[in-house]
């Protein structure tokens, strides 16, 4: 009769060092002995004969299952305490580390992770694709305006914006001294010209957009035509 074949156990049971557990279980030596000792010839034959015995009774679909279980365990008891919110704030590498355990143990989630989990982290991944692809799209150039906004007192405003009378009024609202459009240059890139003028007056800035600007520096701007 066919000796049942061993079970290897659970994680509870087992721990990290299962195959020490399973010799010992199992009546063979185990692989570290008392003291850090080198073993004897006899001892050391003991634990490959284990060894083998260990890998004929488990094939590598039985490791993997395990060690699979203890991944899962793992992720709930050192990465889930603050729930999505803490996971939100995990760096990307722990985050694709725990999105690619999960999803290859599609079997083992449903008994060691709580579905409402699983479920907020599905919705998370999502939710990132979804900003992904903002942010993929805020990268393309998008066309508009440059204007150029004069306070009374001489200070000026350069900024962008795809409409740049309502940019002024809106401006206005909050602004004590009356605001003039100067200037508007459309382009086919605003952020990426705006950019640009701001790293050319960079000595003439006074805070934020605004810029203590000469009449040469106001020509050169009337003098751009559309990029």
């Amino acid at each position: 009769m066919t000796e049942k074949k061993r079970e290897l156990g659970t994680p509870e049971e087992l721990g990290s060092g299962f195959i020490s557990t399973y010799l010992q279980a199992n009546g063979h030596v185990r692989p570290v002995q008392q003291g850090g000792h080198v073993m004897t010839r006899d001892e050391g034959l003991k634990l490959i004969k284990g060894l083998m015995a260990f890998y004929e009774d488990n094939t590598d679909e039985d490791i993997k299952e395990f060690n699979d279980k203890l991944d899962v365990r793992r992720i709930v008891r050192e990465y889930w305490q603050g729930g999505v919110e803490e996971f939100r704030d995990m760096s990307w590498y722990y985050q694709n580390q725990i999105f690619s355990t999960l999803k290859s143990s599609d079997l083992l989630v449903e008994k060691y992770f709580k579905p409402e989990m699983w479920n907020q982290l599905k919705e998370f991944e999502e939710a990132e694709k979804e900003r992904e692809i903002k942010r993929e799209k805020r990268k393309e150039p998008k066309p508009g305006f440059i204007y150029v906004i004069q306070e009374e007192g001489g200070f000026f405003k350069i900024g962008k914006s795809v409409n740049p009378v309502t940019r002024l009024k809106t401006l206005q609202t909050s602004h004590p001294r009356p605001l003039q459009l100067v200037h508007v240059i459309e382009v086919e890139d605003m952020k990426s010209i705006e950019s640009k003028l701001h790293d050319l007056f960079e000595s003439k800035r006074l805070s934020g957009e605004w810029f203590e600007l000469t009449e040469e520096d106001v020509e050169f701007l009337k003098g751009i035509e559309k990029r």
